[in-house]
């Protein structure tokens, strides 16, 4: 007996049972060794053409019967985060202090399925289906290696995908739109350098941590005075570390920060506005600093048609109201728009937020998807799939 999805029972309980397998080995990132391993001896296992980039990634290839066709690309990212699992599940991560806290287990289930479906049926398609399995997203790091190493060519990808699990929306749903996605995500170090001394004589001394608060205080001026209210965008100072006893002058300040953005322009507007506040600070109260900021990866942007591919999938496999907008972008960073700025793409949200029990939020210790997702996301990429690359 087959169900909507495409899957067999057998097929179904395999599914699952790699699935704990892969939660079971949560690993880090780039140390997704043992990880990359059962992702490759499972592609290899359907007849794929397997091949390693970024070091622990991998990348399936399916071609189809006819090689006049679209190449669709769907990935799923593979690294695990440094949470101690409180789950409780049997099948609970065997890596101490690391666990699939954010679904990646889920993300690569649903892609391996994806390939277990499509497989059998490889002289009915047209084109080919890259299955990506990408390590290192949890510190925005994989996807730009993948794409320097050619993994959206030969054969050239036509359209890409990602899926992301969600406890925002109930199981048998997605959620997904045109434009942006996710926020550009950077963040700045910001060193400072005065003169301490004793807090008796605070005229002889130049007090780094007086100018730190004051550059803290000032930098909420940068979103609600520096770019326009209709653009969203955070800055946060997440540390701030000076000084070392009460009575005397700090002579240096560190504090690190935190910059998300949704539009390039406001991107580049933010350090622009940062970079001009450090050097004021510097001439207005005479410490000396040193700023370095870093960039990380930019917005996921979903493109329209994409968008449409993923809707309609969505309604085929799942039925009428699985498809749910949503509320608006989010402000987390995803380097799977390394990807989307490759080709034609949309991250996608699936629904996995629990019929019964508390619901708990992506990167909690007790965050745990529900089987049921991992199918839902099966059946959706089978249809996106057969819609792009399938018989006419």
């Amino acid at each position: 007996m087959h169900s909507r999805n495409g899957f067999s029972e057998r097929d179904q309980r395999e599914l699952l049972r790699i699935r704990r397998l892969l939660h079971r080995t949560a690993e880090p990132a780039f140390n997704e060794h043992r990880t990359g391993q059962i992702v490759e001896e499972t592609l290899r296992g359907l007849g794929l053409e397997v091949s390693r980039a970024a070091g622990t990634g991998v990348v399936g290839l399916l071609r189809g019967g006819t090689a006049e066709g679209p190449t669709v690309a769907i990935r799923a990212d593979m690294d695990a985060l440094p949470v101690a699992e409180q789950t409780g599940v049997e099948w609970a991560s065997e890596t101490p202090g690391v666990m699939h806290a954010c679904g990646h287990d889920a993300h690569m289930a649903m892609v391996l399925g994806a390939a277990m479906v499509l497989a059998p049926m490889a002289c009915q398609l047209r084109g080919n289906v890259k299955f990506i399995f990408q390590p290192a997203e949890e510190v925005a790091g994989g996807a730009e290696p993948m794409l320097n190493q050619g993994v959206m060519d030969d054969p050239s990808v036509d359209m890409v995908f990602a899926m992301h699990v969600s406890p925002d929306y109930p199981v048998g749903s997605i959620a997904v739109a045109p434009g942006y996605a996710t926020a550009a995500q950077d963040r700045f170090i910001l060193e400072i350098r005065g003169r301490g001394g004793h807090a008796a004589f605070p005229h002889l001394c130049v007090d780094a941590l007086a100018a730190a608060c004051e550059f803290v205080t000032g930098l909420q001026h940068v979103v609600s005075r520096g770019l326009d209210p209709q653009e969203p965008a955070i800055v946060h100072v997440g540390t701030l570390h000076a000084g070392e006893a009460f009575n005397i002058v700090a002579g240096s300040a560190r504090l690190s920060a935190s910059v998300r953005t949704l539009s390039d322009a406001a991107r580049t507007r933010v350090e622009q506005l940062i970079r001009g506040r450090v050097e004021a600070l510097c001439a207005v109260t005479g410490i000396t600093a040193d700023l370095e900021y870093l960039h990380s990866c930019p917005s996921v942007i979903n493109t329209p048609e994409a968008v449409e591919v993923a809707c309609s999938a969505a309604e085929r496999a799942l039925g009428k109201g699985s498809v749910k907008r949503p509320v608006g972008p989010s402000m987390v960073g995803e380097d799977f728009a390394y990807f989307a700025r490759h080709a034609p793409g949309a991250l996608i949200w699936i629904g996995a937020r629990p019929e019964q029990g508390e619901v708990y939020p992506l990167h909690h210790p007790r965050f745990l998807v529900p089987d049921a997702t991992i199918l839902a996301g099966v059946a959706v990429w089978r249809q996106i799939a057969l819609s792009l690359c399938g018989s006419s």
